[in-house]
């Protein structure tokens, strides 16, 4: 709450003047969070990735944001306390693209959410084949 003051005066002779305060009450207009976005990731297939998303409220004074996860792909794993995600994608994951899609909500009046799309390529690794023993063979002519 703020008191303003107001005084206006004229150019005659002799100068008269006048006042008048008044209370201006500022409202919160509460607005979405902001993600911080990393962008699209690319990855290899059977490597461990982990990634920890974060947003921002805008407002002041700020709310509190509750992450949660709304779209992840096969295997991946959200952690709500870190909001991390870990994922170690499969051989038969391997060049491919995928995405995942995570929420932001805050606790203003109304409570506002924004989601985050983040691309995901996954690349294919190449291994070495691998032989299996033979065992000792006699070849007569």
């Amino acid at each position: 709450l703020y008191t303003l003051a107001v005084e206006v005066f004229d150019i005659n002779e002799p100068a008269q003047a006048d006042q008048a305060s008044f209370e201006l009450q500022v409202l919160e207009a509460n607005r979405p969070p902001v993600w911080d976005d990393p962008g699209p990731q690319v990855i290899d297939e059977e490597v461990l990735w982990s990634k920890t998303f974060f947003a921002t409220d805008p407002d002041w004074p700020a709310n509190s944001l509750t992450y949660r996860a709304v779209s992840l792909p096969a295997g991946a794993v959200w952690d709500a306390a870190t909001h991390s995600v870990r994922w170690q994608p499969t051989e038969e994951q391997g060049s491919g693209e995928y995405e995942l899609i995570l929420e932001v909500t805050d606790n203003g009046s109304p409570a506002l959410s924004r989601q985050l799309t983040v691309p995901i390529t996954v690349r294919e690794v190449n291994v070495a084949p691998r032989l299996e023993p033979i065992s000792d063979r006699v070849i007569s002519p």
